[in-house]
């Protein structure tokens, strides 16, 4: 995505840890002033190597995996040990090229490395190598806070990829709903921060595209094309954090019925899959403010009052805040909502709740794809990239309907360069269609 700037930062870092030597400590790295991405990446990623080399020891072998602290009491002894891990030059470098790929990727677009990272391409993964996933992140921490703390609340032991996927969804949408225009542009400083290894950039200046990029992946296809329209205007190709705060204020204040239209557009928070539909955990007791650009806690809110005989529903809120995924083998404060807001945030949901308060949920648009049809569409459409058309029809099953479902695949096609009335091009856009208007399904 961005070659050059990906190579001056792999040089800048390699220059600030190992330089000419031949080997380094990873406790010479995690003491360095590496982004603190980078270091993250690179301590999980060792005591993985420590994790697989114990287990593939011959006497460790005889240690009864079954019992239930034998994951855990592996896993501390290796995060105890990797401080002291040497790095050979290579194996260093490599590393810290697979670190740099993978954190310029999350912070550009957290949904899209989330997914690959973290599900790989399968259906399910356990929890405990999710939570164990989990560690390589360091920014976003709504993400990782909010799904540990879910899956552990709900005692799995195994995650599907519908429910995971779900969960990262409207942990986005009530990020996104949660702060105001001005915010919504801070909320792209970790992009920043890495482009420019530095942690104060606000009047220093990136490229544009992975800024597009991040709001795509939200789904804010209104604050993206207002910033692109406002920046193809002024001729630029790169933008500051603060004009980009600007911007989203000025959205906001000039077009108030625009802003207002992409708060409509933005999908709704409908109750989550069947398995996700429990109560919440219970509010707990504030501890400290918090600082709504810093998303150091998790808040418990309760929605707007039921009407008489209608369940009630609570919501868990966080108070202001192609990937080349490496997989591994593995506070609070009291908020009160602003009188006649709704709050959407997760809407995790009482079972109980009755259909007729759930709107119908639309069909997976894989369902309108034969298999057949697929490895086309991946082969020549998307270059042959599974990965990238996955996370396409994921945006896509987000649309609700066929008005947004089009706007998307206008952007998509002319991001790609895409002609629309190619004949593989004019059966992808039919297949979406079909979503809309079953009856025109001819089956797969």
């Amino acid at each position: 995505m961005l070659e050059q700037e990906t190579e001056a930062i792999l040089s800048n870092l390699r220059t600030r840890s190992i330089a000419d030597r031949g080997a380094i400590h990873l406790k010479e790295v995690l003491s360095s002033d590496l982004p603190q991405g980078i270091k993250t990446y690179l301590n999980a990623e060792v005591v993985r190597w420590l994790i697989d080399d114990l287990a593939r020891s011959r006497h460790f072998s005889y240690v009864d995996a079954s019992e239930s602290d034998t994951l855990r009491l592996r896993r501390n002894f290796a995060r105890t040990l990797s401080a002291e891990y040497v790095f050979p030059r290579e194996q260093f470098l490599t590393t810290l090229d697979h670190a740099v790929h993978f954190v310029e990727n999350y912070v550009c677009r957290p949904q899209w490395t989330l997914d690959n990272f973290l599900l790989d391409r399968r259906d399910s993964l356990p929890v405990s190598e999710l939570f164990f996933k989990l560690q390589y992140l360091a920014d976003y921490s709504y993400f990782p806070k909010l799904i540990d703390r879910y899956v552990a609340q709900k005692q799995w032991r195994e995650v599907s990829a519908g429910d995971l996927r779900m969960l990262i969804s409207k942990i986005d949408e009530q990020i996104v709903q949660q702060h105001d225009p001005r915010e919504l542009g801070l909320l792209a400083k970790p992009i920043f921060d890495f482009l420019l290894l530095d942690n104060t950039p606000s009047e220093r200046a990136i490229p544009l595209k992975p800024v597009l990029v991040f709001f795509d992946d939200k789904g804010l296809r209104t604050q993206k094309e207002y910033l692109e329209r406002v920046c193809h205007v002024r001729a630029k190709t790169s933008i500051t954090l603060t004009e980009l705060a600007e911007i989203l204020v000025d959205l906001a204040f000039s077009a108030p019925e625009v802003a207002e239209a992409a708060k409509r557009d933005e999908p709704s928070a409908e109750p989550v899959a069947s398995t996700l539909i429990s109560e919440v955990l219970p509010s707990e007791t504030p501890t400290a403010p918090i600082d709504s650009l810093t998303h150091s806690g998790i808040t418990f809110i309760e929605e707007e009052s039921p009407k008489k005989g209608e369940e009630k529903e609570q919501v868990l809120a966080e108070p202001g805040a192609n990937p080349r995924p490496v997989t591994p083998n593995e506070d609070h404060a009291t908020e009160v909502a602003e009188p006649g807001r709704k709050n959407v945030a997760l809407s995790l949901t009482f079972a109980g709740m009755t259909a007729k308060t759930r709107k119908p949920s639309m069909s997976n648009l894989e369902m309108f794809i034969s298999d057949e049809q697929r490895s086309r569409f991946i082969r020549k459409i998307f270059k042959k990239d599974d990965a990238y058309y996955s996370s396409v029809i994921l945006a896509l099953n987000r649309a609700r309907t066929w008005k947004e479902a089009s706007h998307y695949l206008n952007d998509f096609f002319e991001m790609n360069g895409l002609d629309p009335f190619l004949e593989v091009v004019i059966e992808f856009t039919d297949a979406v269609h079909r979503r809309y208007n079953p009856q025109t399904n001819t089956g797969r």
